[in-house]
């Protein structure tokens, strides 16, 4: 299967985590818990993911303390991104804030120059622009025709996300270097969000608001996290797997088409749960949003030139 195939079922996964977080943010974020008892649950998922990639690749100390060290800082720098992640979506829609981390290219290239040595053709780079140009244009608010004022602490908290994001899916690739190091290499990123899971629970305010959660909320709290971890792993594991396959920026450039699908899941949501969910479906914004998915996918064709 072509790489980018693989690739591609990373942003829809990941589009659909985004909506089931953003409910989980608005219903329960304030209410019984800050946004680090919410993100226990994407740490402490590991406990569960450890034992199975165990049992697939029991040779997981074959590796040396320092690679061990590197792909588990990886998760780390990956509980980072989660974090920032989390308090830009909770400030606004899905819509807005997750074609902003289409900078996430930009931090790639400059990681995987500096780490890997690796370089673009010509027509990747002009895809890769084109990608990217397109998904901030679908991210201008254009009410009563003019750009809103810039959102600083939303832009603030993606570009630190996406650097975050960048430099773990980059040093993933520098530690694994064949196909047979996957499940390994994905074993010791656990660790290292497990690691952060445990500090966390340090946090009087975050374990208070944690068991709180699930107190109160036990049933859906978790029915939806475990959901929602399951979904994203298997899109980590598909742009992981991609990554091993192609250069750190074509991978990241191909996730980028994450916005599109937030956008039509999004747009189906609000169709079927309005109640629940507010996407805007005025032919003003349906118009500019349509526009902006077609440079993105252009984009995207050009890349696979």
């Amino acid at each position: 299967m072509h790489w980018i195939f693989i690739a591609l079922a990373a942003p829809l996964l990941w589009a659909i985590t985004n909506h089931l977080d953003k409910y989980l943010l608005v219903k329960y974020g304030e209410k019984d818990g800050s946004i680090g008892s919410l993100m226990l649950f994407s740490t402490l998922f590991s406990i569960i993911v450890i034992p199975v990639l165990f049992l697939i690749q029991p040779d997981i100390l074959s590796v040396s303390v320092q690679d061990r060290i590197i792909l588990a800082s990886s998760g780390i720098l990956y509980a980072l991104f989660t974090y920032f992640y989390l308090h830009a979506l909770f400030r606004d829609e899905a819509s807005v804030v997750m074609p902003i981390f289409q900078v996430i290219p930009v931090f790639g290239f400059i990681f995987s120059y500096v780490l890997l040595g690796e370089t673009l053709t010509l027509m990747q780079v002009v895809g890769s622009v084109v990608v990217i140009i397109f998904s901030f244009i679908l991210a201008l608010d254009i009410e009563e025709g003019s750009l809103s004022k810039i959102k600083w602490p939303i832009l603030i908290l993606t570009f630190i996300a996406s650097g975050f994001y960048a430099l773990s899916e980059t040093i993933f690739k520098y530690s694994t270097t064949v196909e047979a190091d996957f499940i390994l290499s994905l074993f010791w990123n656990h660790v290292g969000l497990l690691v952060v899971g445990f500090f966390i629970l340090f946090s009087k305010t975050s374990r208070r608001g944690f068991f709180a959660l699930i107190k109160s909320n036990a049933g859906p709290i978790l029915g939806f996290n475990i959901s929602g971890e399951t979904i994203t792993l298997l899109g980590d594991v598909a742009t992981r797997f991609a990554l091993l396959l192609a250069p750190v920026t074509l991978v990241l450039v191909v996730a980028g088409t994450q916005p599109f699908f937030v956008l039509i899941l999004g747009l189906l949501l609000t169709i079927l749960f309005p109640k629940i969910f507010n996407e805007k479906l005025s032919k003003r914004h349906l118009v500019h949003k349509i526009i902006s998915i077609l440079g993105i996918i252009g984009g995207s064709i050009i890349i696979m030139m």
